[in-house]
Formats: structure tokens, C-alpha cells, sequence
């Protein structure tokens, strides 16, 4: 049913400037922010009543099949739903925090599930520079996304060996111990150990031209201009997975911040061009 709704309150900063100009560089920049609230009011209307004040949402992934998200009336969008991991007991077993303090995964109820984090970036900045120099021009494309967390999903189904596993892990399973441990006795377990800060600064896009005038020397053409242009170039993170700028729509099965094992990476791209403009 289209019922419900939703208010998003925020506030964005254009700032533009030329600090340098000279009769031979000029240098523009522009930079951007944004910073969004979103809050779910309801989910219901005067046509539709919903029975409970909330929905789960997400998939943590065909192991599991454990929904990740909670959407519910009060919170945000993208709320992290879920078992908040504290360690694992001599025996392999997760260990979870609850009210009456850690219990093995096992032990665990519902009720025990919190908040772990939020898969919508709270800021997005953009800075854009320009810089001109005789007959050159330089142009630098950067963004970043802050303040939110990304559920690793190749990690949770594949990171940690099991006696359990039917299938490969990734390497770093018997390298990296987790709290401590090289080994565990349980299969994929959707817990907030799998959850990464996802803070992103990237340099999108670098061009460089060069412009020329024939003048009389080709009187059919006004300006040339050839360049050459990068794109995902460099990406700067703590994020240990491909990229962390995932998806952030279809709330009911590609909740915001999952890192789907089966995404594609993105690819750097090279490109040479050339401008002519005749008379």
C-alpha cells in the first residue's frame, strides 16, 4: 500500500571563489555540502492501518536469511537492526550484548536486538577545482560521504571459516583473527562485527587540455582544444571492502549500506579527445 509518511529536514552550502588570478593563472573552485535528517512519521493512513509500528527490512544474504534493517515510526531511514557482537566464548560461539549482559548467540531473543548504526551517510561534500594557465586547463573532480556504516556482506558470508562452511572463504579468514579467535563453530551470522564505518573522500575525475589557435595557419579552424581525462581515479577509506559507495534504494530488499558480494566494482577509465571548432 502507498501509505505513510516521511519528513527530511537538511541544510546545503554552496560556496564558489576564485583565489587566484593573475595575467597568466587563474585557479576556481567550488565546493558543496550537505547535511539531511529523515524521520518516518508513519506508516500508515486514513485507507490503510498498519499492525505494528514498524518494518523489518533487508537481507543479510542467502545463509542467513536474516533481515537487517528496522524501518519504524520515530527513527530514520536505513537503522541497522540487530545482534551488537561483544566477542566469541572458548567454544567459537558469538557472543552478544544484552540487557543482562553477554550471552552466546544462541541464548539470545529478539528483544536483545539494537540499533547498530545507520546505512544513509548523514553528509555528502563535493569540491570541484578549475585552474587555467596560459593555454593549459586543469580541471579536479572530488567527493566524499560521511557518518554512516556499510554491513560488509562478502565478510559475513565468507570471512569466517566453520566447520559449517559448504563453501570457499576469502583468504584473510585465517589470517585475521576475530576477537582473538582463527576459528569458529557456527555458520554465517548477520551481527554487528560485519558493520564498517563507510566514510569515503574520492578524486572522481582529473582533465587535462590544451587549447590552440591556429590562427592564419589553419584559416578553417577557429579553436582546437585536445585533452586527456581520468576517472575513479583514487578513493580514500577505512571501508575494507570493493567501494564504499553502495546502494542506497529499494529499501525492502537492497536496504541502504549493504556491500552485496555480488556488486560489480567499479572500473577506472582513461579517455583521450580532441575539439575542433571551424569557422
Amino acid at each position: 500500500a502507498n501509505a505513510g509518511s516521511m519528513e527530511n529536514k537538511g541544510i546545503e552550502v554552496l560556496l564558489t571563489g576564485m583565489p587566484v588570478k593573475t595575467s597568466k593563472l587563474i585557479w576556481r573552485t567550488s565546493a558543496n555540502l550537505s547535511a539531511n535528517r529523515n524521520k518516518l512519521l508513519s506508516l500508515s493512513n486514513d485507507e490503510f492501518q498498519n499492525t505494528n509500528p514498524y518494518i523489518n527490512a533487508g537481507d543479510a544474504g542467502r545463509a542467513t536469511r536474516e533481515y537487517t534493517h528496522k524501518l519504524e515510526e520515530g527513527g530514520p531511514i536505513g537503522n541497522f537492526y540487530g545482534y551488537k557482537s561483544v566477542g566469541v566464548d572458548e567454544n567459537g560461539f558469538w557472543l552478544v550484548e544484552t540487557e543482562d549482559g553477554p550471552k552466546t548467540l544462541v541464548d539470545a531473543v529478539e528483544a536483545d536486538k539494537q540499533v547498530l548504526g545507520n546505512g544513509v551517510p548523514k553528509y555528502y561534500v563535493n569540491w570541484n577545482n578549475t585552474i587555467e594557465f596560459m593555454d593549459f586547463d586543469l580541471n579536479i573532480s572530488m567527493r566524499g560521504a560521511f557518518d554512516y556504516q556499510i554491513l560488509n556482506q562478502a565478510q559475513l558470508l565468507h570471512g569466517v571459516p566453520s566447520e559449517f562452511r559448504r563453501s570457499n572463504v576469502l583468504d584473510n579468514s585465517f589470517t585475521h583473527p576475530v576477537y582473538g579467535l582463527l576459528s569458529m563453530d557456527q555458520d554465517a551470522t548477520y551481527v554487528s562485527h560485519f558493520l564498517e564505518d563507510g566514510d569515503y573522500w574520492k578524486i572522481d575525475n582529473i582533465t587535462l587540455g590544451y587549447n590552440w589557435n591556429p590562427g592564419t595557419l589553419i584559416p578553417a579552424i577557429g579553436t582546437l582544444r585536445v585533452f586527456a581525462s581520468v576517472t575513479n581515479i583514487l578513493t580514500f577509506t577505512g571501508y575494507t571492502g570493493i567501494d564504499p559507495e553502495v546502494t542506497m534504494t529499494n529499501l525492502a530488499a537492497r536496504a541502504p549500506g549493504i556491500d552485496y558480494v555480488k556488486r560489480y566494482p567499479a572500473t577506472r577509465t582513461f579517455t583521450l579527445g580532441l575539439t575542433v571548432n571551424f569557422k
